[in-house]
């Protein structure tokens, strides 16, 4: 995706200019809420479909793997799965439902502090590509729909208070946008995939845990 290459290229650009920079591993848990606004796309009338049609709530788990340098740049990339949290009246009775989602991709984070420093504020962008996935099962049988698409821009702001050189923990808050471009709809036998034609942009708006391991 060109997003992520532009992306990958600043952040190289940019921690490039610093001479005998110090390369260190980095991973990183998150856990958090996601709130959902906006549509998840319109139907053949326009009429919109809210993404907090099937639940009000996510909670997300995401892992980050990538390298830090010069102890302020990190270039990596994250992986998440969120668990749907259903509204009361979503599934009829007789039926077994559950929403979930998952987001991979590529991000760059300048931290302002170091270990040295104790605490510190940090400010992060990223994009990648992003499922929907909800699932309805009965007796009689299964059937899954998927909805996917570019998350075109991820923004996060956070502090962190290092417990030692290696451990910091974080509290922050993000918030993207995106537009699901894909649908299919499965039943276990057989699958039906198809572009959506009357896209909408939905946001995610994140407030998360972050624990963080220098290598």
């Amino acid at each position: 995706m060109n997003a992520i290459r532009i992306l990958l290229a600043v952040a190289t650009l940019s921690i490039g200019t610093t001479a005998g920079a110090q390369v260190g591993l980095t991973l990183a848990g998150r856990v958090g809420v996601s709130l959902p606004f906006g549509d998840a796309y319109r139907t053949s009338t326009g009429s919109p479909v809210a993404i907090a049609e099937n639940s009000t709530a996510s909670i997300p788990l995401q892992l980050d793997v990538g390298i830090t340098l010069a102890r302020h740049y990190f270039v990596g990339a994250y992986g998440q799965y969120r668990f749907g949290l259903l509204k009361a009246d979503v599934c009829p009775e007789g039926l077994t439902c559950s929403e979930s989602g998952a987001r991979a991709g590529a991000e760059f984070i300048y931290s302002f502090g170091t270990s040295s420093s104790g605490i510190g504020a940090w400010i992060g962008v990223g994009s990648g590509w992003e499922w929907s996935i909800s699932k309805g099962s009965s007796s009689a049988g299964s059937a899954t729909v998927t909805l996917s698409g570019w998350e075109i821009a991820q923004f996060q702001v956070g502090v962190d208070a290092w417990l030692s050189k290696s451990l910091r923990m974080g509290y922050y808050v993000s918030g993207s946008v995106g537009q699901f471009s894909r649908g299919s709809v499965s039943d276990g036998g057989s699958s039906v995939d198809v572009a959506i034609p009357e896209k909408a942009l939905h946001t995610w708006l994140e407030m998360r845990f972050k624990t963080t391991f220098d290598l």
